[in-house]
This record gives structure tokens, C-alpha cells and sequence, in this order.
């Protein structure tokens, strides 16, 4: 799997001004286990924290809304460590179970995609 976030990459580090978590996520399309992102929704994270974040779920309805009327998907949900490292943290990986696609996290140490195989997260290649 691979996931090509080069049009993104902008507006995804522009997120790491904030020192709020933030998170939100990409739709577009897949083929032949690429992920092609179109549009990159944020999503208010409801705990106003600087370590975690708890999307809004009116926002992630309407994503999905989104993502169907322009006959597109939700590919990867998105969120910033603004204080730590580009790595799953153990809410996270239990927001994963829940979410089974690709997370990208965006931290001052990188950017780097995130999915689960047997309970254990697998880093996924970036274009």
C-alpha cells in the first residue's frame, strides 16, 4: 500500500502551527492498493488538546457526505503529534481498530502513514 500525499504535504505541515492537536481526513480514490487523496477535510477535535484529539462526529458525517456526492471515499483519516514523534500512540492504535484504514500523523520529527495488521501498526509508504 501507498499512499501519494505529495499535492498535500502544504497544507498538512501548515497544521503544525497550531499547538492544539488537530486532525481531520483525506478523500479521494484507490487503485491497485494506491491511495490518491483529493481533498483534505479537518475535523474539530473536540478535546482542545495539545496530546489527543476526539473528532467531532457531525465533521466525520459529513466527510463521508462529501466523499460520496463527489463519488469519491474517505481514504485516511489525518492527525498531528505538535510535541511528539510521527509514531501511533497506544489511543491511536485503539482509534484504528475502530477507523481500519491508513492514519497519517504529522509531528516536527516527519510525516509518516500508519494501518494495522494483527493489532500492530505497519508503517505505509509515502509518495
Amino acid at each position: 500500500m501507498k499512499i501519494m500525499l505529495k499535492n498535500l504535504l502544504i497544507f498538512l505541515n501548515l497544521l503544525l502551527k497550531f499547538e492544539e492537536e488537530c486532525a481531520g481526513v483525506l478523500i479521494g480514490t484507490t487503485k491497485d492498493n494506491i491511495i490518491y487523496p483529493i481533498i483534505a477535510m479537518p475535523v474539530e477535535n473536540i478535546l482542545k488538546s495539545k496530546v489527543e484529539f476526539l473528532a467531532n462526529p457531525y465533521d466525520m458525517v459529513v466527510a463521508h457526505i462529501i466523499a460520496e456526492n463527489y463519488k469519491l471515499n474517505v481514504v485516511s483519516l489525518y492527525h498531528t503529534h505538535p510535541y511528539g514523534m510521527p509514531i501511533p500512540s497506544n489511543k491511536d492504535i485503539n482509534g484504528m481498530k475502530m477507523w481500519p484504514i491508513p492514519w497519517v500523523i504529522i509531528s516536527k520529527k516527519g510525516i509518516k502513514a500508519w494501518i494495522l495488521k494483527d493489532d500492530y501498526p505497519i508503517e505505509v509508504e509515502l509518495a
